[in-house]
């Protein structure tokens, strides 16, 4: 510090005020850079983990409403168009739901769960097409079929479709957790940068009153001998 006690009291100033200020505009600066990034994590949490979450809900509740409503359908001997309306929706539901889905997937292999889960899907209607068309002629069958290779199919769409959504539930979890470590480190970092302009502020400002006040002493020693 002997380069600043050198100083006049006007460079004096100058540095200390220059220093302080470029402190204050780093500090500004990587908080703005922090806060986009937190607004970029929680702009990902809030338009794509979220609604992903969602939509992969209501697809578990519709693909188990079309396998609940075939079994209804093959277990009553009347008003059957009941549930025959109710698959229908469901599959429109499911065709959807998946549409929705889809411009939300945002890793490779977040899509190769998404792909087989729709290849399990299609091998458990091709199924379904089989019941329903045995359903005509012999309900039996029918009921046999749609409990045996009919279940076994619908139970590998189900796995697949739990694992896209583990998948993404995991994704939505290190989103979060993302934002909160940078949240910490964000702040962490503020506090060291405000604790270094606090100190070096007091340590100029201790600087500069020493040098002005040796300088008063100084005048007023000489003023007194020339007394």
């Amino acid at each position: 510090m002997d380069w600043f006690r050198n100083l006049n009291t006007g460079k004096k100033m100058a540095v200390a005020f220059g220093i302080i200020e470029i402190l204050m505009i780093g500090l500004g600066v990587f908080s703005l850079v922090q806060l986009s990034r937190v607004n970029c994590t929680t702009g990902e949490i809030v338009n794509d983990q979220m609604p992903s979450v969602r939509l992969l809900g209501s697809l578990k509740y519709d693909t188990a409403a079309m396998r609940r409503s075939e079994l209804s359908y093959l277990l009553a001997y009347e008003h059957k168009e009941k549930w025959d309306a109710a698959m229908k929706q469901a599959l429109d539901d499911i065709q959807q739901h998946e549409k929705q889905y889809e411009p939300l997937i945002s890793s490779e292999k977040e899509r190769s769960f998404d792909q087989e889960f729709r290849q399990a899907w299609e091998k458990y209607l091709a199924v379904h097409e089989k019941v329903m068309a045995m359903t005509k002629d012999n309900e039996y069958q029918a009921n046999v079929l749609a409990q045996s290779e009919g279940n076994s199919a619908f139970e590998a769409a189900a796995v697949a479709l739990q694992a896209k959504i583990d998948a993404n539930n995991k994704a939505a979890a290190a989103f979060t957790r993302n934002g909160s470590e940078l949240y910490a480190s964000s702040r962490y970092w503020i506090i060291g940068c405000l604790v270094c302009a606090v100190l070096a502020g007091f340590g100029m400002a201790t600087t500069m009153g020493r040098g002005i006040s040796t300088a008063i002493v100084r005048m007023l020693t000489q003023m007194q001998k020339i007394a």
